[in-house]
């Protein structure tokens, strides 16, 4: 798969077939918060706990600062059909993870979800972290019953290599997760056989 990168002052977008990844707008601000509302969004709040991740204020800053890692975070919004459709994020924190890692996350709106928007969006952002950041393995770990989640990984060939038990808190319980990772050399091999029409 091929994506166009455009640079400006070191904010980016990346084109894809069907989809654009870009830094969110000020005029996007409603619904770039409300995708991190879990209150009606059944599938959010099965996986993930609504104490649980970023405050408001974070994700003001994050907003502030869309487009451009600061504190080894990007957060972008993606579009679809000339729409904003949800938020793909990337993360390396040095404390915590080793050089060349980074870890991908994404919440997308419940009208976008199924049509093939999630897999495009994590495929462009893949791409660019192995062509751009020196990417030499993405994680990107899910709820070990987010069939739809799982499925995006697998069709791009992100590799299942096991289960983190107790992983996420949500409510009184902690969620096991599924590790699902792509190294340099995987994305060699299977990048260029990736499509998105349908």
């Amino acid at each position: 798969m091929g994506s166009d990168v455009v640079t400006s002052q070191g904010r980016f977008e990346l084109r894809g077939e069907r989809v654009v990844i870009r830094p969110i707008r000020r005029d996007e601000t409603d619904r770039y918060l409300g995708s991190f509302d879990r209150s009606e969004d059944e599938a959010m709040r099965r996986f993930t706990s609504p104490t649980w991740g970023p405050s408001r204020e974070t994700l003001l800053k994050r907003l502030e600062t869309s487009g451009r890692f600061v504190d080894s975070h990007l957060e972008l919004a993606i579009e679809a059909a000339g729409e904003f459709a949800g938020v793909i994020q990337a993360h390396n924190p040095p404390r915590c993870f080793a050089p060349g890692v980074f870890l991908i996350g994404i919440v997308l709106a419940p009208e976008r979800r199924g049509r093939g928007v999630g897999r495009e969006a994590v495929g462009l952002l893949t791409s660019y972290l192995f062509e751009h950041e020196g990417a030499e393995r993405v994680e990107t770990p899910t709820d070990v019953e987010n069939v739809p989640m799982r499925t995006v990984n697998e069709r791009l060939g992100f590799v299942m290599e096991g289960v983190l038990r107790s992983y996420m808190p949500v409510g009184d319980e902690r969620r096991d997760y599924c590790m699902y990772a792509m190294t340099r050399q995987d994305w060699e091999k299977t990048h260029t056989t990736w499509t998105f029409r349908s």
